[in-house]
């Protein structure tokens, strides 16, 4: 799969690898705390997945799924506890990251 590089740290040179799959990552948003990190991944068959990552270590901490196409938008609540997004596919879905640590 592909892979983008994301720069998090300009004063170390420090990049964010992520595996997007499929196409590519057609959207990306910092959480609000700048802890996490999601990347709205369009796969092959218009699927398109959200992954969050832990932007310190790199690790992946959660695969959202549910959308049928790509997403426009997304929006992390004042605390991060939600995740808002916004598909092609006309739903918006909000998910409660809070549950799913």
């Amino acid at each position: 799969g592909k892979v983008s590089r994301i720069p998090i740290n300009a004063a170390r040179q420090a990049c964010l690898e992520i595996r997007v799959g499929g196409l590519r990552a057609f959207k990306i948003k910092f959480s609000n705390s700048g802890k996490y990190i999601a990347a709205a991944c369009t796969l092959g068959s218009n699927k398109t997945i959200i992954k969050v990552y832990d932007v310190e270590d790199g690790h992946l901490q959660l695969i959202l799924r549910g959308h049928n196409d790509l997403i426009h938008d997304m929006s992390w609540s004042f605390d991060d506890r939600f995740l808002v997004t916004a598909s092609a596919d006309g739903s918006v879905k909000i998910w409660n990251l809070s549950d799913k640590e």
